[in-house]
Order: structure tokens, then C-alpha cells, then sequence
């Protein structure tokens, strides 16, 4: 419901919202330089939403459930920085997976009648496999294991790789 370039633009300000979530909801301070980026990240909004990246090809609901997700991912940031002190990160990497299985299944099972496991290659499955481990479990393991020693602003900067996914 919006063009790739609006929603990497949309998901750029990612850092700035885990930031600005970083003050409002631990008592972070933000120093003049994080504000003035945090400023920018808004202004950018602003112009994606008043102007488009892309012409023609966005919608204010599309940006909506973009900047939807950029808040859920923010908050994953802030959740993960309060729970990873106390929790091992391989315990939070299985608690995360465990809570997505539970609100996956309800879908999965609307699916269960018309799907055929033998209509799957060999090599598809290797490839769900890999990317489970990959996305599902290394992935927050890392995530989980290096967060506590950085500062949230930083933790959410290094979201910042998402936008350029998204125009490369």
C-alpha cells in the first residue's frame, strides 16, 4: 500500500523513535547532537508524507501501517533492553520464538487443510530451515547477547541498516 523508497524512508526513523521511546518510557537523556537527528528523522516524515518518495505509488494508510510497524519494532528494541540484564539471551531468543509460534498458530492452522508438505522441494525446506535458525535464533541471540552494553539510542541506531535493505 506504499512504494518501497516511502517505507525505507518511513522505517529510517526507526532510531530516532527508539530514541525518543528511550526518554519518554527509561528516562534516557538524549545529548543536542541525538535531538537534532531525532528532529531530522521527523522532518523526513514529514516530507515523505506530504510529497511521497515515489510518485503515485503511496497512501497515507500504507505509511500508516509502515510507521505502525516502525513503533512495534521500536518497542521490541525497548523490551529487549529491559529484559536482556536479568535473562540469558539464548532463554530470550526461545521466549520470543515461543510467543510468535503461539500467535502464528491460529493462522497456520487455518492453512493446515490445503497445504501438501510433498509440493515442497528438498531444498525449500533446507532453505526454511536456514532461514528459521538464521532469523529466528542467531539472529535474537546476537541481539540479545550484545544489547546490554549499549545505550538504547545506540541499540536502535543499529536498525538503521533496514532502510537501506529496502532501496537496495
Amino acid at each position: 500500500r506504499t512504494a518501497a523508497a516511502d517505507a525505507g524512508i518511513i522505517t529510517a526513523t526507526l532510531p530516532a523513535v527508539v530514541a525518543v521511546l528511550g526518554v519518554v518510557l527509561i528516562g534516557d537523556r538524549l545529548s543536542r547532537l541525538q535531538t537534532l537527528a531525532v528532529g531530522l528523522a521527523v522532518g523526513g516524515l514529514a516530507t515523505v508524507h506530504a510529497s511521497g518518495a515515489a510518485p503515485g505509488a503511496s497512501s497515507v494508510v500504507g505509511n500508516a501501517l509502515v510507521a505502525g510497524a516502525v513503533l512495534c519494532e521500536a518497542s521490541f528494541v525497548l523490551l529487549g533492553k529491559r529484559l536482556a540484564p536479568p535473562f540469558r539471551p539464548l532463554r530470550l531468543s526461545l521466549g520470543a520464538n515461543l510467543v510468535g509460534l503461539v500467535l502464528s498458530l491460529p493462522l497456520a492452522l487455518m492453512e493446515l487443510p490445503g497445504f501438501d508438505p510433498a509440493s515442497v522441494s528438498p531444498q525449500m525446506w533446507a532453505l526454511g530451515l536456514w532461514y528459521s535458525l538464521a532469523a529466528s535464533v542467531i539472529c535474537l541471540w546476537l541481539w540479545y547477547r550484545g544489547l546490554p552494553y549499549v545505550e538504547t539510542w545506540l541499540a536502535g541506531l543499529a536498525t538503521a541498516a533496514i532502510p537501506l535493505a529496502a532501496l537496495g
